[in-house]
């Protein structure tokens, strides 16, 4: 079995850093219900900066621009005029897992198609599906029903092993915490905001690791505008907080309806929608951007 484990990669950053929050927030829950607040806050900063990547690398098409348009205002009416609110939380909360599953083999430097990290994958999507269904639907839901899922899929997982890389340290890391956070009786909804502030951070971070590393020109550029986004998500949305709680139901809703329409829209999706594929180039030294 081969050890893949270098330090001067974005995926040794990204699994000592984001295994230091989540271990910060099984000492500390009330940092999950904090994290949930500060995801609803910057989720508008997100998807801005997930447009505007598309935008500088030249990928977005009319076809795209419009395809998306008419999604959204179908994910809105289904979300404001059709779906209970539970519903719709439950929903984008499943629809998230997914996001934020396979981002993680996206951002992992390490990830790969092998069976063992589609399983890796695998075991942490079905484990929090299995979560939100006992917290919305399923209340009698065996805790023993998910370990003994979770071991199921772990030993074929091993059982394919060919390398034991950041990517498979991070997800046993996943693993762990959302067991213990269940054991410690987390509400799945501060889970997820949780792993949104896990998938904004990295989702932030990765760029800047980019850009430094290919366009340190243009580095300092990109971290101005995303700090002028997280600025104005911060304002509206204290802003929105000083109004009456139907004010701040709505702007839960919108955000559960845009998070919906941006899932939809980006990886793997948005590729039906028009997206233009990644254009790969050389840098001064050869190295692919």
């Amino acid at each position: 079995m081969k050890i893949n484990l270098p330090l001067n990669s974005f995926s040794f950053f990204k699994t000592i850093t984001g295994s230091g929050f989540l271990l910060f927030v099984l000492f500390f829950p009330v940092a999950a219900l904090i994290s949930s607040v500060i995801a609803l806050m910057v989720g508008k900063t997100h998807a801005l900066g997930a447009w505007f990547s598309m935008w500088r690398s030249s990928r977005l098409s009319w076809r795209y621009v419009w395809s998306v348009f008419f999604l959204t205002i179908i994910v809105s009416y289904l979300g404001f005029q059709v779906l209970e609110f539970k519903t719709l939380l439950f929903v984008t909360n499943l629809l998230f897992v997914f996001h934020f599953i396979f981002d993680e083999f996206v951002l992992g430097e390490e990830g790969g198609g092998d069976i063992s990290t589609i399983l890796s994958g695998l075991n942490s999507l079905f484990l929090l599906t299995l979560i939100l269904l006992r917290d919305n639907y399923i209340p009698d839901l065996s805790i023993m029903t998910l370990f003994a899922f979770s071991g199921m899929v772990l030993l074929l997982e091993l059982i394919y092993l060919k390398e034991i890389n950041w990517f498979f340290i991070q997800g046993k890391v996943l693993l762990a915490f959302v067991f213990i956070s269940y054991l410690f009786v987390i509400d799945s909804r501060y889970i997820i905001g949780v792993l949104l502030m896990f998938h904004y951070f990295f989702w932030f971070a990765y760029p800047v690791y980019k850009l430094h590393k290919y366009k340190r020109s243009e580095r300092d550029g990109f971290i101005m505008l995303l700090v002028i986004l997280l600025g104005t998500s911060f304002y509206l949305a204290i802003i929105n907080s000083l109004f009456s709680p139907d004010v701040l139901q709505a702007g839960i809703q919108t955000f559960l309806v845009g998070t919906i329409a941006h899932i939809l829209s980006t990886a793997p999706f948005a590729g039906l929608l028009g997206l233009k594929p990644p254009q790969y180039s050389k840098d001064t030294h050869g190295q692919e951007k």
